[in-house]
């Protein structure tokens, strides 16, 4: 009887392991807005993204198991709305951050209001703080609305098992790595950003709001495309 069990979860684990570290790492939009949330506003903001995107690929996983992800694979007119909708979401938060100029992040601003470094930091802090729902719903929203993530899970959950508690397990230690992965995503990117200047991070923050907002263009041209 014991045997079986680690059979299982060895079995489980050799699955789902590798799976949830692809996804963990394939360059997107969810991967790249991670790591300039954790630089620009520090570990807890990339946190509560993450979460966000957790929580999406969770609520995508849970209707594909009832079977209610198929109304959007089989759905071409569906699929080209939410990659639209999408893609706008990707560009607005992209171009936002690229044309942004009195962020707190911003030296040139910040001096011209005469802050010092502790005091700008302090403020950023504070946003952190008040801000974690909206980070969540920003992860959350950044995932659930591209359509080729719904075709992923929609790809993935059918093939992780025939019987039900194998296939949960499966998806369970999936969504668990990719969400362990984005947590440390963000610490390191968190700790990054305390050895670089305020002028550098900024520049990073907006070179990475023109690559979200340059996949959003892609995600609708690509909906475009196929569908």
């Amino acid at each position: 009887m014991q045997f079986k069990i680690v059979y299982m979860l060895l079995s489980v684990l050799l699955k789902a392991l590798p799976i949830g570290l692809i996804l963990s790492f394939a360059p997107g939009a969810a991967f790249f807005s991670v790591i300039q949330t954790s630089i620009s506003r520090g570990f807890k903001s990339g946190f509560f993204l993450a979460l966000g995107i957790s929580l999406s690929d969770t609520f995508l996983v849970i209707l594909c198991l009832l079977g209610l992800g198929g109304i959007m694979e089989n759905n071409e007119t569906a699929q080209l709305i939410m990659g639209i909708i999408g893609g706008a979401v990707l560009i607005l938060f992209g171009g936002y951050t690229l044309f942004n100029k009195k962020s707190d992040l911003n030296p040139v601003y910040n001096q011209s209001l005469k802050l010092k470094k502790e005091k700008i930091e302090q403020i950023i802090e504070n946003k952190s703080e008040n801000n974690r729902f909206k980070y969540i719903m920003k992860g959350f929203i950044i995932n659930v609305t591209n359509p080729f993530v719904w075709i992923l899970w929609l790809s993935i959950v059918p093939n992780t098992g025939t019987i039900f508690r194998e296939r949960a397990l499966v998806l369970l230690v999936i969504l668990a790595t990719i969400l362990s992965a984005d947590i440390i995503k963000s610490f390191f990117a968190g700790k990054i950003k305390k050895v670089l200047t305020p002028l550098v991070i900024f520049y990073i923050n907006r070179i990475v709001g023109l690559i979200v907002a340059i996949l959003g263009i892609a995600l609708i041209i690509r909906v475009f495309v196929i569908f």
